[in-house]
């Protein structure tokens, strides 16, 4: 889009031989960026000037094994007089409780287990059975809940030692 004041065309897309194929961008070492333009006292201003900080060096000791010529051995006999001690550690774990058996390990017997489940009548299912009496439960509805394990709380054990491990609660 030339205007009719005579305009010179742009300079021809020449570029040096290289390893890119022809029609495609030159390498970035080769394209031009136009220059940019900051207001005084942003970007390239020559009157702000700011000191150049000065890190401390920081050398640290050689540790023990690392470039040193005295062996350590790593592997060996406890000195004498320490006694070792059996460590079982168990590893943290983010259980979410609901409804369903869940896999997990027993504080009792360190067994990796997928919990045993009962159903057990809690608030939740003596809650519902007042609503329903409260709303005009004929015919002694309110005592569905009392029979439907999706209103009752969920009690997990473990299978082998049959120790109580979890109470889910509805409310």
């Amino acid at each position: 889009m030339a205007d009719q004041q005579g305009t010179t065309p742009p300079p021809p897309y020449e570029y040096p031989a290289g390893p890119y194929q022809a029609g495609t961008a030159p390498p970035p070492e080769l394209q031009e960026y136009p220059t940019q333009v900051y207001a005084p006292g942003y970007g390239t201003d020559q009157s702000v000037s700011y000191p150049a900080q000065q890190y401390p060096v920081q050398q640290y000791p050689a540790s023990p094994g690392y470039g040193n010529k005295e062996k350590t051995p790593l592997v060996g006999p406890p000195p004498h007089g320490v006694v070792q001690q059996n460590t079982i550690i168990i590893p943290a774990q983010n259980i979410v409780w609901g409804r369903h058996p869940i896999q997990t390990v027993c504080i009792n017997c360190q067994n990796t287990i997928l919990t045993e489940i009962n159903y057990i009548t809690g608030t939740f299912t003596w809650l519902i059975g007042g609503i329903i009496i409260l709303i005009g439960g004929w015919f002694m509805c309110c005592i569905i809940p009392f029979f439907a394990d999706s209103c009752k709380d969920v009690e997990h054990k473990c299978p082998h030692c049959h120790m109580h491990i979890h109470t889910w609660n509805r409310l």
